[in-house]
């Protein structure tokens, strides 16, 4: 082994006995966790609401709505009361189009396959570095549940002793 490969199993072991654990059991690992939308539920089993069209546009709130409809011609100003508090309803009852239609969704957490990180500052750098690949993404501790194999390599490297082993040429 290089001297340079010595050095960074003593930073990892370090780090890996150092770490938070994050409410995690031994033998823990990190991967990258995300928010998922699902759409088609109705409003009593959905989180929340939008305004959907045919095209795939969504709308979150009534006023960027109402600010589409007037900038696309859809509704007048003059038609809207800007003193109300209109509900996605109301603004759809004053329209004589069946291209909008409101939409229940649900936003739940999903582990992101092919993730796999020993520490969690190497997840953390990844979601830094390709962040954009998700949604809403975060770090997610995970406990190796009967893994033996490896269960038994972390307990061997976190306990080894890295002074003793011998430097190669870098060759």
């Amino acid at each position: 082994m290089t001297k340079e490969d010595i050095e960074f199993l003593k930073d990892l072991q370090h780090e890996i006995n150092t770490q938070e654990t994050d409410g995690q059991a031994d033998p823990r690992f990190w991967v990258v966790n995300q928010s998922k939308r699902d759409w088609g539920f109705e409003s009593g089993y959905a989180d929340d609401i939008m305004i959907c069209n045919c095209d795939g546009d969504t709308w979150e709130t009534t006023e960027e709505f109402l600010d589409y409809l007037v900038e696309d011609g859809y509704l007048y100003k003059s038609e809207i009361d800007e003193n109300y508090d209109y509900n996605f309803d109301e603004i759809l009852a004053l329209l004589d189009n069946s291209d909008f239609y409101i939409c229940g969704y649900r936003d739940e957490d999903s582990i992101v396959s092919d993730t796999f990180f020993l520490t969690k500052r190497a997840c953390e750098q990844h979601i830094e570095q390709n962040g954009y690949h998700y949604s809403k993404p975060h770090t997610y501790a995970m406990t190796a549940w009967r893994s033996p194999e490896y269960e038994r390599f972390m307990k061997i490297f976190k306990s080894l002793n890295l002074d003793g082993i011998e430097v190669t040429s870098n060759d």
